[in-house]
Parts: structure tokens; C-alpha cells; sequence
């Protein structure tokens, strides 16, 4: 039970439990600080990005996956984790574990319904790619 308390103490001091915005370069001490973490690579006039932003945010408002950082990053103002992560459509959520990228969710690919989809979709990828500590359910409250 302390270990517990313990846990979430550390998380909430690395800033899980938030969806901020950060710059290019907080972007390697983000994604290496954090056992998991998921970053949004975004454009503010995309409306695609909007939608994914809605679901990620609903996601942390939850506060049901502590144990993974979220955060999004202006595409725009980082032309070279762009670059190296090979980011060509948008919107992009590239998931990390212990700082190495192991999934890209690309747009609304593997997403049923197009702009459409529901926020337990995401996370049943998410699931899938093993970025949630927590057990969460896909066919919850979401």
C-alpha cells in the first residue's frame, strides 16, 4: 500500500496525471524520465489533431493511467524529432517505453469510424502496445 502511494507521489511529480505542451527541447528528458510515455505530435490548424487531442485529454482527465506521461509537441517547432522519427502525417502519438518509440499511431489508422472513432478504440491500441501500467478497460466508461 505505501509502495503505492509511493508511486503515485513520483508520478505526479514527473508531471503524469497532466497533458502539457512541450518544446523540442524538453522532448528527450520527457520520453527518458518516464517509463512510459506517449507524445502527440500535432499542427494547431489540423482538425484531425483536435480529435486526437480530445481523446488524449480525456484520456489523462480520467486519471486512470498515471503510470504513463502524456504530452503533445507542436510539429512545427520540432523539425528535428520530426525528422528523426520519421513523422509524416499528422496527427502522430508515438508511444514510448523507457525512452525507445515502440508503436506510431499514424492519423486515425487501425481506428474504426475515421474522425469518428471512440476514445476505448485508442485505447485498445494502446493496450495492445503494453503503454498502460495500470489494467485498464477498453470497454469502460470511455
Amino acid at each position: 500500500m505505501m509502495d503505492q502511494h509511493k508511486k503515485k507521489q513520483d508520478y505526479l511529480a514527473k508531471g503524469h496525471g497532466e497533458y502539457d505542451e512541450i518544446a523540442e527541447e524538453d522532448f528527450l528528458k520527457t520520453v527518458t524520465s518516464s517509463h512510459r510515455a506517449i507524445v502527440h505530435f500535432y499542427h494547431q490548424s489540423f482538425e484531425r489533431c483536435k480529435i486526437m487531442d480530445m481523446h488524449l485529454r480525456k484520456l489523462v482527465q480520467s486519471k486512470k493511467m498515471l503510470g504513463t506521461k502524456f504530452v503533445k509537441l507542436d510539429a512545427e517547432k520540432a523539425p528535428f524529432f520530426v525528422a528523426k522519427l520519421k513523422i509524416q502525417t499528422l496527427p502522430t502519438a508515438v508511444f514510448f517505453i523507457d525512452g525507445v518509440a515502440v508503436y506510431k499511431q499514424i492519423g486515425f489508422a487501425h481506428l474504426p469510424n475515421g474522425d469518428e472513432f471512440q476514445t476505448r478504440d485508442l485505447i485498445r491500441i494502446m493496450r495492445e502496445n503494453e503503454i498502460f501500467e495500470e489494467d485498464v478497460d477498453s470497454e469502460g466508461e470511455f
